[in-house]
């Protein structure tokens, strides 16, 4: 049995409309999906998203798309992190948010992301990758509450989180 996987972050248009060719077939539900399909293609191709993809051969098995945040100084927010079906549970997420933090540890406090609230089986992966719960808030929709969790990559928390925490810009619920 052979194998070979690889890791590439997008470097040109082409790349770039390949990843959100699987991008688009990969919808998971999140209202709004398609236009943040669009905004995602406009923000990487001016620089400000990046998307790093996961292949086996020539295939693209995963992808993680991740930006600074917006509205937190010195945070990168993972806005997507999937491997399709026949290649989980084979370290293959782990790998690619390992490498995006060995690449931001020197710039950022912290990784940061959302997902689903009932997706245990993504919150314990995002846990045992370091992650802690942040808040528990519906995000996306009035009714269906969304669990952030943070992964620290230095020891700066309380001075980073103080300001955000008074200025309501994320509300502690944990």
């Amino acid at each position: 049995m052979g194998f070979k996987f690889s890791f590439k972050e997008i470097e040109n248009r082409n790349e770039l409309l390949k990843a959100m060719n699987f991008l688009s077939r990969q919808n998971i539900g999140y209202p709004c999906y398609n236009a943040w399909l669009e905004r995602t293609e406009d923000e990487t191709a001016a620089g400000y998203k990046k998307i790093v993809l996961a292949f086996y051969y020539d295939e693209i098995i995963g992808d993680c798309v991740y930006q600074p945040h917006k509205n937190i100084p010195l945070f990168i927010e993972i806005k997507n992190l999937r491997v399709i079906p026949p290649f989980c549970f084979r370290d293959i997420g782990r790998f690619m948010l390992k490498q995006i933090e060995s690449e931001t540890r020197e710039k950022y406090h912290a990784l940061i992301g959302d997902t689903r609230a009932e997706k245990t089986g993504i919150i314990k992966f995002l846990e045992s990758y370091g992650f802690e719960p942040l808040c528990l808030s519906p995000l996306y929709e009035k009714d269906v509450l969304d669990i952030t969790m943070v992964k620290w990559l230095n020891e700066k928390r309380a001075n980073v989180l103080a300001p955000l925490v008074k200025n309501k810009i994320i509300a502690m619920s944990f």
